[in-house]
């Protein structure tokens, strides 16, 4: 006698039906999937270096915070090499610890600068930052400083510029993962702001309007209002003629 086949009842069809379904979603997903970036290397600060150093000269870390007056939470991060250092923090750092600046950039995993940094700008009486100068281009030399940083010269005409006429300001370009960091706020930088043609050098205030954020015009005072801020990099050194 012919055994008879088990036909497969609706309920289990339709729950195959439905696992085809979702291993095909799940199929399609894995598909999109991307590979993350990969993260930027933080910079190798010489902990042993800054440590062995402040022994031998009876330093502590309160005696680095008062000296260039930040807090000791901030010194701190600044020899894990997690903030942006400006040239206050390097002096202070060299006279303290009684050496070079050039040394502290070294010893910070810092790679610093050639005799030579590029002028990328000129900075124009309404604070506007035009690439074109005769000057743009060319290096000034600038001791102590990153080997990434960059400078703008203000412009000699105009009456709002007359007593920096000549003036570098010296600025580190911000990383694009990272592209407004917190310590910028209420720092001079060089700004790229939405609906700002070119950069300009100015300062972050923060308003209470939800959305908005205020630019305070290096020299002029002018307040312009912005829906979003782009990148801030800060000055880290104003060197005058």
């Amino acid at each position: 006698m012919a055994r008879k086949i088990k036909k497969p009842s609706r309920i289990s069809s339709l729950a195959e039906t439905a696992t085809k379904k979702l291993k095909g979603k799940i199929d399609m997903r894995s598909r999109r999937t991307t590979t993350p970036p990969a993260a930027k290397p933080k910079a190798v600060v010489d902990v042993k270096w800054f440590n062995a150093r402040r022994l031998e000269l009876g330093v502590e870390q309160n005696d680095i915070a008062q000296a260039i007056g930040r807090s000791k939470s901030m010194i701190s991060r600044i020899l894990s090499g997690q903030r942006t250092l400006d040239a206050h923090d390097v002096a202070g750092l060299a006279n303290i610890l009684r050496t070079s600046p050039d040394e502290i950039l070294r010893r910070l995993g810092i790679q610093v600068a050639a005799p030579g940094v590029k002028v990328t700008g000129a900075v124009l009486p309404d604070g506007r930052i035009s690439n074109v100068s005769a000057k743009v281009g060319t290096e000034i030399s600038v001791p102590g400083v990153p080997a990434t940083a960059e400078a703008v010269i203000a412009a000699s005409d105009g009456p709002s510029l007359a007593t920096f006429a000549g003036a570098v300001f010296v600025f580190v370009r911000s990383d694009a993962s990272n592209p407004v960091p917190p310590d910028t706020f209420g720092r001079l930088c060089v700004i790229e702001a939405e609906g700002q043609m070119v950069p300009v050098l100015a300062t972050m205030v923060k308003t209470p309007e939800r959305g908005k954020m205020t630019l305070e015009v290096f020299q002029t005072g002018e307040k312009v209002m912005t829906p979003r801020i782009l990148r801030a990099s800060a000055v880290i050194q104003i060197i005058f003629p």
